[in-house]
């Protein structure tokens, strides 16, 4: 076992998906708008946020090196690298050391689907060359790789020495010649390889990468799972707890989490995740790796304003959260409010196309009319079986309306840390919602699991309610593993708060729409009856 007795302490700083973008690809007019203006990150106001940041960073006088972990640029186009690398030498200038590594929005493969950077002009996005492969090799080796006491001979990844007992490896998790994320079998021998080497110098190490490893949101592997999160990484994790190296910094989800879990072997494993630079919430993590007592020390400070543009009154984090979460707000108000102008363009924006919104808009004008008008208490009484609440218990709740709710339940999984307490009425209804969703999915014959990796619907929204876990701004984190396991308890299978039969009374309900409907769906009916009951059988 490697003896970290006489590891000095130190304090890093962490910051990542810093997104920078050049002002020369326009930043004005409806093509911007709908592809940056309202995106989850700042765009136009990139390189302001970034010497915010700076001005932050360099006021801490306890900390000297500065990580960066992927997605430099917005694009990867020729402008915005030129523009950056001076930005970040302006704050190794000021005497901060920077250790970054490049990723997804850095450069392209051959296997990407877009080989395309791009920049707006009124109306109009125009597509301009950006960086591949071979255009990054050594453009970023004065931060970091070029001090490296090793160098992995098939990826961008190295090993940093940042103290005299403490080593990073800044690992490049992009999976060449696929579409995808991961680590070749070569390149984890390689790093197991650096682990080994550490330990048996009595050298701490811990890892950087960009894409995360465990999911910081049971969402998140659902959704990214082809290409925003580590390949097979079930796996990987365990693979890498086992090995000695329990403590990951990564980014590319926005998202300000840090998960936690255990190999079979019972190692301890972290991945602390930090939401973007100069998105909601533009984060700067602190951290003290103290290895001789066991532990690191992780800390959050938010940036709360910017000096070197107009925020229209509003903090930073507030401006950012109106930028892209009220871009939501808008489009579910303006389908209801029958604004298809403001419908169209921001469905635009998010892939469906002006004719379909046409096609559907009979349909979305009532539908999102009803969204926004629901109210919580109305699920209440939906869900009054299963919560046993009664109405004295959330007449309170009597005008406040699904779409906030929804909405600050979106900012807060971004934000880390989301508080809506089991004891409080806002999870017990949202919560018994979701068991009424598992009776129903329970009912048909959906694969729910191979389809999601998850049992139910509960497991997937709980975490994205309240945080039971781990707090995401600021801890303490146990690096031994038989500390961690009697401080940290290991995940046990989810048990979903409340249970609910109304599954087989929805089903029946709607068959029997459909029959007083239309009489031509009778033959269909019983055909699917016929199929649910068959499929019951199979099931007891």
């Amino acid at each position: 076992m490697p003896d970290f007795s006489e590891v000095k302490p130190i304090k890093l700083t962490v910051i990542t998906d810093i997104h920078y973008y050049s002002k020369t690809l326009g930043t004005t007019g409806k093509a911007y708008m709908k592809y940056d203006g309202q995106a989850q990150l700042l765009a136009a106001e990139a390189a302001e946020v970034i010497r915010e940041a700076w001005d932050l960073i360099c006021a801490d006088t306890e900390s000297d090196t500065v990580l960066i972990s992927g997605d430099i640029t917005r694009h990867g186009d020729f402008a915005s690298h030129a523009e950056v690398i001076p930005l970040l030498r302006e704050l190794q200038a000021r005497g901060k050391r920077i250790i970054l590594t490049f990723s997804t929005h850095d450069y392209r493969q051959p296997t990407d689907n877009e080989l395309f950077a791009r920049s707006y002009d009124g109306d109009v996005m125009n597509k301009i060359p950006c960086f591949m492969q071979e255009d990054i090799v050594g453009k970023y080796d004065e931060f970091g790789r070029s001090e490296a006491i090793a160098l992995c001979p098939t990826t961008f990844s190295y090993v940093a020495q940042i103290s005299d007992g403490i080593r990073l490896l800044a690992l490049d998790d992009d999976k060449w010649g696929i579409v995808g994320n991961g680590y070749w079998e070569e390149h984890l021998q390689w790093i197991e390889e650096q682990v080994k080497d550490a330990h048996a110098n009595n050298q701490y190490i811990f890892a950087m990468a960009h894409h995360p490893v465990l999911p910081p949101s049971p969402l998140y592997s659902i959704i990214g799972k082809k290409t925003d999160i580590i390949q097979d990484y079930r796996e990987v994790f365990q693979r890498f707890a086992d090995m000695g190296l329990s403590l990951f910094f990564t980014g590319h989800s926005h998202i300000h989490d840090i998960s936690y879990n255990y190999s079979a072997n019972g190692n301890i494993f972290y991945d602390v995740s930090t939401s973007a630079l100069v998105g909601a919430p533009p984060a700067i993590r602190k951290v003290v790796l103290d290895p001789s007592n066991d532990i690191v020390k992780v800390t959050t400070e938010i940036i709360q304003s910017c000096k070197y543009f107009d925020t229209d009154g509003l903090s930073l984090p507030d401006y950012i959260k109106r930028n892209f979460f009220g871009r939501i707000e808008n489009f579910i108000k303006s389908g209801a409010e029958g604004d298809f102008e403001v419908f169209a363009t921001i469905a635009d924006s998010m892939s469906i196309r002006e004719a379909t919104s046409k096609k559907f808009w009979f349909i979305i004008k009532p539908v999102f009319r009803y969204i926004n008008k629901l109210t919580v208490k109305k699920i209440a009484r939906w869900t009054k079986a299963e919560t046993k609440l009664k109405k004295a218990d959330f007449a309170a709740l009597a005008d406040e309306r699904v779409v906030p709710f929804i909405m600050n339940t979106v900012v807060k999984m971004f934000a880390g840390d989301p508080n809506n307490a089991p004891d409080g009425k806002h999870y017990k209804i949202a919560m018994a919602l979701m068991a009424v969703a598992d009776s129903l999915i329970k009912c048909l014959p959906i694969k729910f699991k191979k389809i999601t990796g998850f049992d139910s619907v509960c497991e997937i929204v709980d975490p994205m309610i309240y945080n039971s876990g781990i707090c995401d701004d600021n801890a303490d984190l146990i690096i031994d593993n038989e500390k961690a396991s009697k401080l940290l308890p290991k995940t046990d299978a989810y048990i979903p708060p409340f249970k609910s039969t109304k599954g087989w009374k929805i089903i029946a309900i709607a068959v029997l729409s459909m029959l007083v409907l239309s009489p031509i769906l009778i033959p269909s009916a019983i055909i699917v009856l016929i199929v649910l009951f068959i499929s019951k059988l199979k099931k007891v």
